[in-house]
């Protein structure tokens, strides 16, 4: 197994992340940030998926573009649209 070395450290294992809450503030404020930075660093596996559950009923579609609108608002940063299109895609509820 080849494993991505940075200057930040290991590249993880291809995993799935659940988010209970996903709709929440925490999810939108720190959760989806961090691991945008994680994803930018390229500490995140290509194999890297968020499954997101929320007590608020909602599509994917839904879910992603509220991701797509808080990840604007309050990211401490830009984020690459290339990136973001990646993690968009990996990202359901």
């Amino acid at each position: 197994m080849t494993e991505s070395v940075t200057e930040h450290g290991h590249q993880a294992s291809p995993c799935v992340m659940t988010i209970f809450g996903a709709s929440g503030d925490l999810t939108k404020r720190k959760l989806i940030p961090a691991l945008c930075n994680l994803a930018k660093d390229k500490l995140l596996s290509p194999q890297f998926a968020v499954i997101g559950y929320s007590y608020d009923a909602m599509t994917t579609e839904a879910f992603r573009a509220q991701l797509t609108k808080d990840i604007k608002e309050l990211a401490p940063e830009p984020v690459d649209s290339q990136l973001w299109n990646w993690f968009f895609e990996n990202s359901w509820v």
